[in-house]
């Protein structure tokens, strides 16, 4: 069921940020809350990449272009490409 939650949580989080929903402090506080709620509660090893995303999805909202290139540069060094070939950037 926690995976659930983290796919349409994740799913929403992009489409925030493709409708430019961050823009505004109410949005913000919201996106915030989702990253934090995914960062504190999806811990075990089969939801990590779960994790991954919500970092990235976090320095794309605070267009931190250094930290988005770390991620990517790890994943793919992991042989995730086709997973982040569908992330926003």
């Amino acid at each position: 069921m926690l995976e659930r939650y983290v796919r349409i949580f994740e799913n929403y989080l992009v489409t925030c940020y493709d409708q430019k929903k961050y823009k505004s402090a109410e949005d913000a506080c919201f996106i915030k809350e989702i990253i934090d709620y995914i960062l504190n509660n999806v811990t075990s090893f089969h939801f990590m990449i779960y994790r991954f995303h919500a970092y990235y999805m976090l320095a794309l909202f605070e267009n931190d272009q250094q930290e988005l290139a770390n991620i990517q540069k790890i994943l793919r060094e992991y042989g995730y490409e086709d997973i982040i070939g569908s992330w926003p950037t």
